[in-house]
């Protein structure tokens, strides 16, 4: 059941002809994108340069979208400027990296996620275009819980990957779903599980798809075993009932889930999960050795960083005991164990402050607005926040479809709170 980069291409091939002949090009590439959500990681271009079905569809889409979309959201000169400044340091690091030709490479498919959040979040500032790609984005939700039954009930070897992350078998055994990585898949289930939450406020029966959806994301997380992805949900909801009011109803649905997902894992004794928090001192020890020698790496250029997506190329050279055997492979790692960490140690101070600061600035706890788009507003930055905390343990985003939903989450958020045109939400209060 394996894919391969031939398959991807053909795939590629065959999903631009359909872009191509489509009236509205736009509406058809993101309906791709939500629709083969969970192929869109897998390489078009074999070797190490792994250019994905994402970034070859987001190359594809880009000048359609410049040429033919009018109504893009409107940039500020101070984020322009802002922008500017992150680019030339980016620039400035990778020609200053190990190998400056991958190191570019990867510049241009972490720019990919900017086009794809310039071309979503320009496409949903109307009602009735959000209207036209809402089903598409909750059944890519509910297909990968598909998915983690199926491979639930048939094994690991239902699955897309020639060979799974090596902490699927590591001490356990733990589920990844449609992805390679259990830890990956856990934060986007926590992800998707708010983003979901925020969709449904005005469906009629709330209780219903609230709990369903709310026990299958428990039911994902406990498989999969992460903790940071279950403690970014905890923290997720409790900053969600923290800042709401005892006025809605809602906040009980919310803080009901919360109670059964603490007891569903921390009441089973022989849960993968608790067996993992109990050696969490051994986990923390090996964290810390790769940490420090990430902090070594930052030192060596603080301000630019090592280059984009040089992090392996940089342990080959300088320190090449972090590494996994698999199969009789050697596989070394691609970031410190923490995803924050390697934005330091690739971007430099410079790029990874840029980047924070970018992120507090959406996710600002003190904006205010009217209650129901509060609501939608808090339970949108509680995605964010369970991404955040998983994100200090794994880098995530290497997986384009962990940056698809967090971009989604982004582009909500941009226009619930930043846009006027959004006209106070009124394309969310759909019956």
């Amino acid at each position: 059941m394996t894919i391969n980069s031939i398959q991807i291409s053909f795939l590629f091939i065959f999903l631009v002809i359909l872009i191509y002949n489509s009236k509205d090009k736009i509406q058809r590439y993101i309906q791709i994108i939500l629709c083969f959500f969970i192929l869109i990681d897998f390489s078009v271009a074999p070797g190490a340069l792994g250019i994905s079905l994402f970034d070859m569809l987001t190359f594809f889409i880009l000048p359609i979208f410049l040429k033919y979309y009018k109504k893009s959201i409107f940039i500020s000169k101070n984020i322009k400027i802002v922008f500017y400044i992150f680019l030339i340091s980016l620039i400035i690091g990778s020609y200053l990296s190990i190998n400056p030709l991958i190191s570019f490479i990867r510049i241009f498919q972490n720019f990919n996620y900017l086009i794809f959040f310039f071309i979503f979040t320009s496409y949903i500032n109307n009602r009735s275009n959000f209207l036209k790609i809402k089903p598409y984005l909750i059944y890519s939700f509910l297909f990968c819980f598909i998915f983690l039954i199926i491979q639930f009930i048939i094994g690991l070897n239902f699955t897309f990957y020639s060979q799974l992350n090596p902490n699927t078998y590591n001490s356990g055994l733990r589920f990844p779903g449609p992805f390679q990585d259990p830890q990956k898949f856990a934060q986007f289930l926590s992800m998707s599980g708010c983003l979901f939450f925020a969709l449904s406020l005005n469906a009629k029966k709330i209780k219903l798809q609230y709990f369903t959806y709310g026990i299958l994301m428990t039911f994902g997380i406990f498989l999969s075993a992460s903790r940071g992805a279950f403690l970014g949900l905890i923290i997720g909801l409790i900053y969600f009932t923290i800042k709401q009011t005892i006025q809605t109803k809602k906040i009980i649905y919310i803080f009901l889930i919360l109670i059964f997902s603490s007891f569903s894992f921390f009441l089973i004794e022989n849960s993968f999960l608790v067996q993992r928090t109990k050696n969490s001192g051994e986990d923390l020890f090996f964290r810390q050795s790769i940490w420090l020698k990430a902090y070594g790496y930052f030192l060596e250029n603080p301000i630019f960083g090592i280059g984009t997506g040089s992090y392996t190329e940089f342990v080959i050279k300088r320190d090449n005991d972090q590494f996994w055997v698999i199969n009789d492979s050697v596989i070394y790692y691609n970031h410190p164990e923490s995803g924050f960490l390697l934005w330091l140690v690739e971007f430099g101070f410079l790029g990874s402050f840029i980047l924070i600061s970018v992120i507090l600035y959406l996710i600002n706890p003190f904006f205010k607005s009217g209650s129901n788009s509060n609501r939608l507003i808090t339970l949108l930055e509680s995605g964010i926040i369970s991404w955040i905390i998983g994100f200090v343990s794994v880098d995530s985003l290497s997986d384009n479809r962990i940056g698809v939903i967090l971009l989604i989450l982004f582009s909500f958020l941009y226009i619930s709170k930043f846009n006027r045109s959004s006209n106070n939400l009124k394309f969310f209060n759909y019956k």
